[in-house]
């Protein structure tokens, strides 16, 4: 959270004409919570699910529509095992890589 993926992410789909996803989003409105109560209330392994829920939703729902789309994500797959293995095509990784070497280049 904080690291820029919805700015970033809903300039990317403005560009491209794409629909664009916030996860983080999606979990908060799916849990009547925010995240950090999700965590406070809830514990990890059910903001995982939650997470895991919501991400095969979205890439469902892009799949079945057809829609091109720009999902802004942070850990969904690194951490959470159950989520959807979404990151096998090189153009995510590479992008991935790309935003997460000029975030850390500047110290954030």
């Amino acid at each position: 959270m904080g690291s820029g993926k919805t700015t970033i992410g809903t300039l990317l789909a403005r560009q491209l004409a794409w629909r664009f996803v916030d996860l983080d989003e999606r979990i908060e409105e799916s849990a009547g919570l925010t995240i950090p109560q999700i965590f406070e209330r809830l514990g990890e392994p059910a903001f995982r699910q939650i997470e895991a829920d919501q991400l095969r939703a979205a890439l469902g729902r892009a799949t079945e529509m057809k829609e091109s789309t720009v999902l802004a994500l942070a850990e969904a797959r690194t951490r959470n095992r159950a989520a959807p293995n979404f990151c096998a095509p090189r153009a995510l990784r590479f992008c991935g890589w790309i935003l997460r070497s000029k975030f850390y280049s500047r110290g954030v």
